[in-house]
């Protein structure tokens, strides 16, 4: 599945998902910087970063807005090298703490990403030492470690409001499934909702006739239903 999600019917990228798509070509600390328009030789020409409002609208985001951003990963770098015993011994730490630090809910459109990323990373401006076929490409389906899915999803999916499920709308267990099917029974046979045949199944089948449905959960439920309603047409 692709990193890519759908807003306002265009396919846009979440911020956190550009260091894993351009292969850590551009790091998060690259992706704030650009997109800060600090960093010139990185710089994302023409392509502004939006992000999404609470009532599902979105707005650009202006390039002072990743100044914070930017000192909280450098702040980050700056802490882990402190700690480094040996050269890059913190690097799997800062892949993993910097991802979250880039903004949830942060977007950039694709088709002017790709755009920007094959002009700025384009052989006529950019030298790779031991360029290896697909250097300069795009993968939109990158391994992503587990842990760090849900936040890049983060911002982009809304859990699912339910209210809790009533009893009436749990599955019936063998025991009370077959205890209101005999108090259906035992009521038509009571209320004459049906003539008295042989057999509460035949009775039941009959009297879910007007329901339309087989004896499911879901038709025992409105066959219960009617029957108040047909006990007090009897005492009338």
């Amino acid at each position: 599945m692709g990193v890519e999600v759908v807003i306002d019917g265009r396919e846009a990228i979440p911020v956190r998902a550009i260091p894993f798509i351009t292969g850590w070509k551009m790091s998060p600390d690259m992706v704030a910087s650009a997109l800060a328009r600090t960093d010139l030789a990185q710089r994302l020409e023409k392509v502004p970063a939006y992000h999404l409002l609470p009532d599902g609208s979105f707005a650009p985001m202006l390039p002072k807005e990743w100044d914070g951003i930017q000192a909280d990963l450098q702040i980050l770098s700056d802490k882990l090298k402190a700690k480094d015993q040996i050269d890059n011994e913190s690097y799997p730490d800062w892949r993993r703490l910097s991802v979250p630090l880039l903004p949830p809910g942060v977007f950039v459109w694709k088709d002017e990403f790709e755009k920007s990323f094959a002009y700025v990373y384009s052989p006529k401006r950019m030298t790779i030492p031991d360029e290896r076929p697909g250097d300069r490409e795009l993968n939109f389906s990158p391994m992503i470690p587990p842990e760090l899915r849900e936040i890049i999803a983060e911002g982009f999916t809304k859990p699912v409001e339910t209210d809790a499920p009533s009893s009436a709308e749990k599955p019936m267990t063998t025991n009370e499934r077959n205890t209101l099917l005999t108090i259906i029974a035992a009521l038509c046979d009571y209320s004459a909702i049906i003539p008295a045949e042989r057999g509460a199944a035949s009775q039941i089948a009959k009297m879910t006739e007007d329901v339309g449905a087989p004896v499911t959960d879901d038709t025992i439920r409105k066959v219960l239903a009617k029957i108040p309603d047909a006990l007090e047409s009897r005492k009338k």
